[in-house]
């Protein structure tokens, strides 16, 4: 949906005030964007971090997941991208240890009703003791669970059939080693790998400095030996591409 068209929603339903109160929000994050580019522009030319830098990746080397309020401190204000120093992607899990991943494998690798998985039951247990579920975009009771259930159901049908929608990525950031982290997206990132999708398109948020510095080292190499230290990092789809100038025959 294009800025106009949004606009004219905004304003039909919502009406003028609103309306201002959106395009206000909308030139002043493009403002910060613009301003965000400029000064990563002299701090690092070619390899300067974009607002919205699309990547593709093998959901299976995606290994991390993670969520704002994990990450982030809530008194701090955080650009909408760039590059980060700190101990943030330290507060990170292993998505194939959460019960998202064993619930979606249990349903449709084993093809299992919902009511016969884990992350069923789990859920079930967290609305009968009232605590609330962070993945249900809604009230927490039983339809709205079953309601984000069949969602579940149609996506993994969609990519089985479709195959997964390029327009649809997923926000990643990267940390300290080059490792990858998932800030939104779980649920898509989690069916791919279940119906085996080579590469999904990732959106790259933040990176961590130390990951940029590394980044920066292979930009800077004029040959792989410079950066033989760096090896397990050479494939990564984040590093710059090393020049291989030729060897000289030797008669």
């Amino acid at each position: 949906m294009n800025t106009i068209t949004r606009s004219l929603e905004i304003y039909r339903d919502e009406g003028l005030f609103e309306l201002a109160d959106s395009l206000t929000d909308f030139v002043s994050s493009r403002i910060r964007d613009e301003w965000l580019r400029y000064v990563y522009k002299q701090q690092y030319g070619a390899l300067a971090p974009q607002p919205n830098e699309i990547l593709w990746v093998d959901p299976q080397h995606i290994e991390y997941s993670t969520s704002a309020s994990k990450m982030f401190d809530e008194d701090r204000t955080y650009p909408r991208f760039g590059i980060l120093d700190g101990d943030w992607d330290t507060h990170k899990y292993r998505w194939r240890d959460s019960r998202l991943w064993s619930g979606l494998c249990e349903r449709f690798e084993d093809g299992n009703a919902w009511e016969e998985t884990t992350y069923y039951q789990f859920s079930i247990e967290r609305l009968e003791a009232g605590d609330p579920l962070p993945y249900l975009d809604g009230p927490n009771t039983r339809q709205h669970l079953w309601e984000y259930l069949d969602a579940l159901d149609a996506l993994y049908e969609d990519i089985q059939t479709n195959g997964y929608d390029p327009s649809s990525a997923i926000i990643v950031h990267l940390g300290r080693n080059g490792e990858w982290i998932v800030g939104q997206g779980n649920h898509r990132r989690t069916i791919a790998s279940i119906v085996g999708v080579d590469a999904i398109p990732v959106r790259i948020r933040f990176r961590h400095r130390k990951w940029q510095d590394i980044r920066r080292a292979f930009y800077d190499a004029d040959s792989t030996d410079e950066i033989r230290h760096l090896d397990e990092h050479l494939h990564h789809p984040d590093t710059p591409e090393v020049s291989h100038p030729e060897v000289p025959d030797v008669q």
